[in-house]
């Protein structure tokens, strides 16, 4: 697995540290804690194969590891998503979108500023 590629635990994981780094691993813990229950062995489990993936690194402050990302959140989603568009629908961007749109998993306003966005890109004249 590439260094972008994050589970479900360690993408939240990823989330905390982006949002408060430098952050030591109890609140990272406290932090998950208030969305679910997580043990903090748990946390420093993931803390350390995120270590290994080179996606993180630490400073040591007074004997408290205070981590942050070697990885930017914006290449981390760009990954996931082409990840999940090659794996679940064979590549095609338009299967996705397609999908998302029959599903209703995208609202009228939204699906309104999206069509905004694709008519940006197709005319760059404007």
């Amino acid at each position: 697995m590439s260094k972008l590629g994050f589970g479900k635990v360690q993408l939240k994981i990823m989330q905390v540290i982006w949002e408060k780094q430098p952050v030591s691993a109890v609140d990272i813990t406290a932090t998950l804690n208030k969305e679910r229950e997580i043990a903090h062995s748990t946390v420093q489990t993931h803390l350390r194969d995120l270590l290994k993936k080179e996606a993180i690194a630490y400073n040591v402050d007074d004997r408290t590891f205070l981590y942050y990302s070697l990885v930017d959140a914006e290449s981390a989603k760009k990954h996931a998503v082409t990840d999940m568009i090659h794996r679940v629908f064979s590549g095609s961007a338009e299967g996705l979108v397609a999908y998302l749109v029959s599903n209703e998993y995208v609202e009228k306003p939204a699906l309104e500023k999206m069509m905004e966005l694709m008519n940006e890109v197709n005319d760059p004249d404007e």
